[in-house]
């Protein structure tokens, strides 16, 4: 599966060339991904193994500017949701605040939580710092991204409470600023 490199001409996908910015560290990508239903979950099966893989992750941009607003805060959305099409993962929730950024993702069983989080913010920094050349981080940094990002997996009993915790982001912030 190929899609589309010139983000900086797209809005949506098209079927092109995969950016290797993008590509999670795995080898070879298992066979097509088939929902299988087992004692009423919804789970993944892959070449061999079943399971279902969600991860809540957090990071914020360097020094936690508060820069994700705007056209950033759109083409960063595009661009995660890129690149969890082409590695077949599933976003189930993204929130992004103007200083952070959650993000709530089903991925494969060959991904561990730092190739993913390497793929999602080596992929977006390295676009972001190309489509946006005015902002600081375009010119003197080498990366948009701070070092490090939160991570926990989520159970199937707690899916829904975080889902609507990153819904619900911008209503949380509203209380802290009172």
């Amino acid at each position: 599966m190929s899609l589309a490199t010139n983000l900086d001409t797209i809005h949506i996908l098209a079927p092109l060339v995969t950016p290797p910015s993008f590509k999670a560290g795995r080898k070879a990508v298992g066979a097509k991904l088939t929902l299988v239903e087992l004692a009423g979950m919804g789970l993944k099966r892959y070449n061999h193994p079943v399971g279902e893989y969600i991860y809540h992750f957090t990071f914020i941009p360097k020094y936690r500017k508060r820069r994700l607003v705007g056209k950033i805060k759109q083409r960063l959305s595009g661009l995660i949701k890129f690149c969890a099409q082409i590695n077949e993962w599933e976003v189930l929730e993204l929130g992004i605040e103007p200083d952070h950024v959650h993000l709530l993702i089903q991925t494969n069983t060959e991904d561990s939580p730092s190739s993913i989080m390497q793929a999602i913010k080596g992929g977006t920094s390295k676009k972001l710092r190309e489509m946006f050349p005015d902002l600081a981080e375009s010119t003197y940094l080498k990366s948009f991204w701070a070092d490090g990002y939160f991570g926990s997996t989520v159970g199937t009993k707690d899916l829904v409470r975080v889902r609507n915790y990153v819904k619900n982001q911008v209503k949380h912030h509203e209380k802290k600023e009172r």
